[in-house]
């Protein structure tokens, strides 16, 4: 029941053994929220993108990034939250908005293993994903699904 959303953040990252610029995308941190929909996606994704434009915000999240070059290989398997603090900042925007008094909010959300295909979870709403490769220029997609059942 409900209405499931699945939120990915992504960077580029280099794998082990790839040249110094051989950087590619890789998944850092999911997650999956019971009741996401209609606007609730995009609210929590500007909130994300808020918090880690946050200048002493991007400098750990860069430190995270710059962490994870040369450790994993491209398709091999990765840690289930490899950037803690990115992650915390990502759960934080997605399951709490108290920007106003009247109408907060707060929800559960589940922590899924960034190694996780966006394919892999129940979903019937859609999913967001994140690219934080540069935290002071973040970039997003979020990809709504139409699903009867």
């Amino acid at each position: 029941m409900g209405q499931r959303h699945q939120a990915f953040i992504i960077a580029r990252v280099v794998p082990s053994g790839s040249p110094p610029k051989g950087a590619y995308y890789r998944c850092v941190g999911a997650l999956h929220h019971q009741w996401c929909y209609g606007r609730l996606p995009l609210k929590a994704a500007t909130r994300f993108m808020t918090l880690i434009k946050q200048e002493d915000n991007a400098l750990i999240i860069r430190e995270e990034l710059r962490a994870m070059d040369g450790l994993y290989r491209l398709y091999g398997p990765i840690p289930d939250v490899p950037c803690p603090f990115t992650y915390f900042l990502f759960e934080s925007a997605w399951s709490t908005d108290l920007s106003k008094e009247e109408d907060s909010y707060n929800s559960n959300v589940m922590t899924l293993k960034a190694g996780e295909g966006s394919k892999q979870g129940v979903n019937n709403d859609g999913i967001t994903i994140i690219d934080v490769t540069d935290p002071a220029n973040p970039s997003y997609h979020i990809v709504m699904l139409q699903c009867f059942i």
